[in-house]
């Protein structure tokens, strides 16, 4: 029976963990209608989770100038991507650039989708 007990206790654990551990990675991005439209203009905006800092963002936007340009806003930690040439690819590198912030899930009102799925329903 004890061992039951721990075994629930360190489930729970565990899994709550998994979840706080979403929240610290997941940005917000703008509904489907303005997706819609970034996707034509190459001008897109994302509410970053406050896990992620300054020094990542540019670290890792260095890497993808000749795709899009990156800023950040530090105090509402809004980061804003401008495809330098608005195609498919380099859309989806996008992803990338995020991924390598920590950036691993993108909230779109209100449901959750990984890196994957957003790409192929908003990229």
């Amino acid at each position: 029976m004890r061992k039951l007990v721990y075994t629930l206790i360190a489930m729970i654990g565990f899994a709550t963990m998994s979840f706080a551990q979403e929240a610290t990675n997941t940005a917000q991005a703008a509904d489907k209608s303005e997706l819609s439209s970034s996707k034509e203009s190459g001008h897109y905006d994302f509410i970053f989770p406050s896990s992620v800092t300054v020094e990542s963002i540019e670290k890792n936007a260095e890497n993808y100038k000749a795709m899009f340009s990156v800023t950040f806003d530090e105090a509402t930690h809004e980061l804003t991507m401008v495809m330098v040439e608005n195609t498919a690819m380099n859309r989806k590198i996008m992803t990338r650039m995020m991924m390598s912030c920590g950036v691993h899930y993108i909230k779109v009102n209100g449901e959750t989708l990984n890196m994957n799925e957003f790409a192929l329903a908003h990229l």
